[in-house]
């Protein structure tokens, strides 16, 4: 069970129960956060002149070595080679459905107040696929990228959509703006214990075909739930880290997206202010998506590397290490916004 000697204070807001938009001002417009385009059409035809760009890794890497302040957004397609399904994909969490319910229905916080000991189950078997896998090459990869920008002067800031813990075990500290499936709280909103994320249960309180419910310490009269985003919830910063989110947006040369479509609320918004505040913003995946493209246009065009993540992060960093002058200030690319000194490597 949960040992709240070792919980970590957070002190959230008390959620909402309704879907919510992102806390973005006048920034951006945003979508509900549950929602998402059930295939994306694409438009453009990628030559330049459109809303988007092929463009290779030598001048992402050019890029980069030109950004003062780097971020990275990751999605669920980031871990599909570690063989964590996509949330959205043919076999993945949200499509296959789980027993009368499909998941969308299973993942909200009314869901696992009506039927807690089904969510429950749900949860614990998505808990032990997480934690069973292993950091693919681009987690890896993404966590050398960091030490390179950082050894360079520059700043780095991981975002992830995920909640297998798999970049965090592979060596990087992420906002994790849809939570984690290493934690849990207690459901009760007015118990301290839901201010609080206590390890995931041990896996001898999770064995049988049907788990048994794990009864928060503090109250002993709710159980515990996933410190997961769940459908009909806000975002927040006290768990979900979105101001810190927002504010690394804000302040960034360089956006590199992977393996997401860019359509729940808070991601999409981070998308928007990076393309109205005009800094480079990179696509690493092997297909484009309206919701990502929406935001560019002919002047200011997305720059799209086709690849896999676990391909594309670590040739950008080979690339990135073959500098000729490690050393070196280099002067901001023609495309940045800010003329500032890039990370010098």
């Amino acid at each position: 069970g949960e040992n709240p000697e070792n919980a970590q204070q957070c002190r959230p807001k008390k959620l909402p129960r309704t879907d919510a938009k992102a806390e973005s001002g006048d920034k951006a417009a945003s979508v509900s956060a549950g929602a998402e385009a059930e295939k994306p059409a694409i438009h453009g035809t990628g030559s330049v002149g459109e809303c988007f760009r092929e463009t290779s890794i030598d001048d992402i890497a050019s890029v980069v070595r030109a950004a003062r302040s780097v971020v990275v957004l990751t999605g669920a397609g980031v871990s599909l080679a570690s063989g964590i399904p996509t949330y959205r994909g043919s076999e993945g969490f949200w499509t296959i459905g789980s027993h009368n319910y499909t998941p969308q229905a299973i993942a909200t916080n009314r869901m696992f107040r009506d039927r807690p000991r089904e969510c429950w189950k749900y949860f614990v078997e998505r808990h032990l696929q997480c934690k069973a896998a292993k950091p693919n090459e681009a987690h890896k990869a993404i966590a050398g990228l960091e030490k390179l920008v950082q050894a360079g002067g520059g700043t780095f800031t991981l975002i992830s959509q995920n909640v297998d813990g798999l970049h965090l075990r592979a060596g990087s500290k992420p906002l994790e703006i849809h939570g984690s499936l290493s934690f849990v709280r207690c459901l009760n909103d007015e118990c301290d214990g839901a201010n609080m994320l206590f390890p995931f249960p041990c896996s001898a309180d999770l064995e049988g075909k049907d788990p048994k419910l794990v009864m928060c310490t503090r109250c002993k009269t709710f159980p515990v739930r996933p410190s997961v985003l769940f459908f009909d919830e806000c975002y927040d910063e006290d768990i979900y880290k979105a101001d810190s989110a927002h504010r690394a947006v804000d302040n960034a040369d360089l956006l590199i997206v992977a393996g997401t479509q860019g359509c729940t609320n808070l991601p999409s918004a981070l998308i928007a202010i990076a393309a109205q505040n005009e800094i480079d913003v990179v696509d690493i995946d092997p297909n484009l998506s309206d919701p990502i493209l929406d935001h560019f246009h002919h002047q200011r065009p997305l720059m799209w590397v086709n690849d896999k993540a676990e391909v594309a992060f670590p040739r950008l960093n080979e690339v990135l290490e073959r500098a000729t002058d490690p050393g070196a200030q280099r002067t901001p690319s023609k495309t940045s916004r800010r003329p500032k000194p890039g990370c010098g490597f």
